[in-house]
């Protein structure tokens, strides 16, 4: 994907005010400081306390440089590199009904345009219930 260099500062600029002042806290007040910028409808952590110390830990040391976090945001807001028709492996898609971050529409698109997509739609999961609740099982459909 070619990207403007006017997007590129733009979306800089929009990361570094979202999230500058919360990487000045200390590590040991991060988690309380990004929980306030958490969807509502985000509960996969609230039952697993080990592993959202090491998620948060893990986002702090991730957001300590704001290029891959710029690089995922401009590629929603522009033409991809890749023609989805020409992706012809099988794709599982899942998606959680709940998800304010990633919403079932986008995999609807998604499964609409790739020729061989299965789309799996969790009504009660969120974010985080499909980026880490399913892991096991997409590692899994590897071969």
């Amino acid at each position: 994907m070619t990207v403007p260099w006017r997007a590129v500062a733009m979306v800089t600029a929009e990361v570094s005010r979202d999230f500058d002042a919360m990487m000045q806290v200390p590590a040991s007040e991060f988690e309380a400081a990004f929980s306030g910028v958490t969807p509502p409808s985000e509960h996969y952590f609230d039952t697993r306390p080990d592993d959202r110390t090491t998620f948060f830990a893990d986002i702090h040391r991730g957001l300590e440089r704001y290029d891959g976090f710029v690089r995922d945001n401009l590629s929603w807001l522009g033409t991809w590199d890749i023609d989805l028709a020409d992706v012809l492996s099988p794709v599982e898609l899942h998606y959680g009904g709940t998800d304010a971050m990633s919403p079932a529409a986008h995999g609807e698109w998604l499964a609409a345009h790739l020729p061989a997509a299965e789309l799996v739609i969790h009504p009660d999961a969120g974010h985080g219930d499909i980026c880490f609740g399913l892991a096991e099982h997409l590692l899994g459909t590897l071969e």
